[in-house]
Order: C-alpha cells, then sequence, then structure tokens
C-alpha cells in the first residue's frame, strides 16, 4: 500500500531538521503532493513533519487521475494514461 502525502503548510519559522526531510520528501513547496510506499522510515520522516503536511493511504484509481490530470514529466509535458509504469499498480 501507498500514502499519499501533501504539505500543506510552508516552511517560515520551520527548525532545520523539519525543513531538512521536508526536502528529502521532495515536499518543496505548500499543496504539492508525493507518493510513497508504507516503509517504517519513511513513516518516521512523515511523523516528524506532520504538522506540516497530510497523508492517508492512496487507492490506485486516486493515483492514475492524480497523475493524468496534474503529473508532468522530466520535459514539462503531461503524463499520458498508457505511460505510468505499472509497477505503481495501476491499469
Amino acid at each position: 500500500m501507498s500514502w499519499a502525502v501533501v504539505r500543506i503548510r510552508g516552511s517560515l519559522h520551520a527548525q532545520t531538521p523539519i525543513v531538512e526531510t521536508l526536502r528529502l520528501l521532495h515536499l518543496t513547496r505548500a499543496n504539492h503532493v508525493v507518493i510513497l510506499p508504507e516503509r517504517d522510515g519513511l513513516k518516521g520522516m512523515v511523523h516528524r513533519v506532520q504538522g506540516y503536511v497530510t497523508y492517508g493511504p492512496v487507492k490506485a484509481e486516486t493515483v492514475k487521475l492524480l497523475l493524468t490530470e496534474r503529473g508532468v514529466t522530466d520535459d514539462g509535458s503531461p503524463v499520458k494514461a498508457d505511460a505510468i509504469p505499472p509497477s505503481l499498480g495501476v491499469e
């Protein structure tokens, strides 16, 4: 199972360990989302920044919708539904 982690606050007046953890999670701005596997190490990182993020389990359909509606590739073009890797569990 995977988690969707959404950053809901900026890092103004945040302590350095929290800012660094947000950077390591690739949550660089407010309203950004990352999909993370449910692992103990990542769970600890999310727990550290819980005042700055919201998180929860995510369904495969939601991941597909998120990627097709909002996802972009490295070159800035939109993600197509047929380009989503099967390793994400999306059909």
